[in-house]
């Protein structure tokens, strides 16, 4: 079973203008997104999900397909992915997408053809799938500052207030923000549910162990 791609990138990005299009080695970033789905063996088509008519042809170019223009009203700065997730299935007949953000350029196709794996065997169990890294320590080991003070996120760990000196073995993973890798999305009452974490490292092991040779320079068509 193959899935659909759906790559959002609109052009009114207030920090970097037309980030999305933007030189990296030759090429328009948003091409590196394009080029790992065209590399994966799970992914039947690729979608861009834009409001900008450049985005679109460069997008065109190198093999995505634009079905028309996304609203202004989905393409502002207080938009949600999800208001362009649901617009995306409201006009368009599948259950799942993979999303792809195009600021992470440096897919392996490897690691997307394991996760979209992953998520079809265990699909009647959750209804998405997103990468996630382990982190360092559990929130129990975390502080805030408040008022020039340290307090702790949680008023008391099963009844022990003074929670930050216990042995917390509790392995807990964080969203990937900066490495932005996948996330497949299925339609089912607006809302994402998360693999469980045995299931993400399981595939972040994979990535680590999966060779770099199926990166290639993207190419237009």
């Amino acid at each position: 079973m193959s899935l659909t791609a759906l790559i959002p990138a609109r052009g009114g990005s207030k920090g970097v203008p037309k980030k999305n299009i933007k030189t990296l080695q030759g090429h328009p970033l948003i091409a590196y997104s394009i080029a790992a789905c065209a590399l994966s063996d799970k992914i039947k088509n690729i979608i861009v999900s834009t409001d900008d008519e450049l985005i679109a042809e460069v997008a065109q170019s190198y093999g995505a397909h634009v079905p028309g223009l996304r609203p202004d009203h989905l393409a502002s700065d207080t938009s949600t992915d999800w208001d362009v997730v649901d617009y995306f299935f409201q006009n368009n007949k599948v259950d799942d997408v993979v999303y792809l953000r195009p600021t992470t350029p440096l897919r392996d196709p490897k690691l997307l053809d394991n996760c979209i794996d992953t998520y079809l065997e265990s699909k009647d169990n959750a209804s998405g799938f997103r990468s996630m890294h382990e982190l360092p320590e559990p929130p129990y080991k975390m502080f805030m500052i408040q008022d020039g003070f340290c307090k702790g996120f949680f008023h008391d760990f099963n009844g022990i207030k003074d929670y930050t000196n216990l042995p917390l073995l509790i392995e807990v993973y964080g969203i990937e923000d900066s490495e932005y890798l996948v996330e497949i999305l299925h339609y089912l009452d607006g809302r994402a549910i998360q693999k469980s974490a045995e299931t993400l490292k399981r595939e972040r092991d994979k990535l680590k162990r999966s060779t770099s040779g199926s990166q290639r320079s993207p190419r237009k068509v």
